[in-house]
């Protein structure tokens, strides 16, 4: 009887001492599903973290389109605003030129010949100078260029004072009646002038001087009228 109550204490205690080892064991269980569930959220809480990258990539493209449209811009302005080409300068028809440029007559030959004997012709030379819109002056100024010419041949013209270095003198103009007396100097070998030459110095000054549209005119030169001087007879 004593051996059966001892055997029956020991199978108690055994199971108390179960009783407590499980109860032991099963509290400490909870924790480690509470501390789970913190260690999972924040990994859940870092992956929204990535968002950002991408923004700020984003902003990249746009700084840089933004910095090149600015760089642009001011092409299209400056073409626009460049100082236009200056058109080029109308060009004159001969008639304007023989009414607003310098003009003085020279010979033109007879066929075949360099000289002005024969069927001479007056041609008009035109110079690059422009007139001045005074005729008192022009006239002078055209003068002064025949006079200065100095050679027979000019281009492929013939001039009758060659051999002379006429000058003007002196002038005097008279506006209500537009009539001009001038009267030169300087050398005019009138004894040494062949006849044909007489008539291309008398035919080079007369058309030079009227191009300028006078009424009338007195030549003098060594005081005599130059038109008897260079008569042919």
């Amino acid at each position: 009887m004593k051996k059966q109550s001892s055997s029956t204490m020991t199978i108690l205690t055994l199971l108390a001492c179960l009783a407590l080892v499980l109860g032991a064991c099963s509290p400490a269980a909870a924790p480690e599903q509470a501390s789970a569930t913190p260690v999972s959220a924040p990994s859940e809480t870092v992956a929204p973290s990535a968002t950002p990258v991408p923004a700020s990539a984003t902003a990249v493209p746009a700084t840089a389109t933004a910095t090149e449209a600015a760089t642009q811009t001011p092409w299209p302005h400056a073409t626009e605003t460049e100082t236009p080409i200056p058109s080029a300068t109308p060009t004159l028809t001969y008639s304007q030129m023989m009414k607003q440029r310098i003009v003085f007559y020279v010979i033109q030959p007879e066929k075949g010949r360099k000289d002005a004997c024969g069927d001479i012709k007056l041609m008009p030379i035109i110079s690059k100078r422009q007139r001045t819109g005074d005729k008192v002056k022009d006239v002078q100024i055209a003068l002064n260029m025949l006079f200065g010419i100095g050679q027979p041949i000019f281009i492929t013209y013939y001039n009758g004072l060659w051999n002379t270095n006429l000058k003007i003198k002196t002038f005097e103009y008279i506006p209500t009646k537009d009539y001009m007396i001038m009267e030169f100097t300087g050398y005019l070998p009138i004894d040494q002038l062949s006849k044909c030459d007489k008539h291309a110095i008398r035919e080079q000054i007369w058309a030079t001087f009227y191009h300028y549209e006078f009424k009338e005119k007195t030549f003098i030169y060594d005081g005599k009228f130059l038109i008897d001087q260079l008569s042919r007879k």
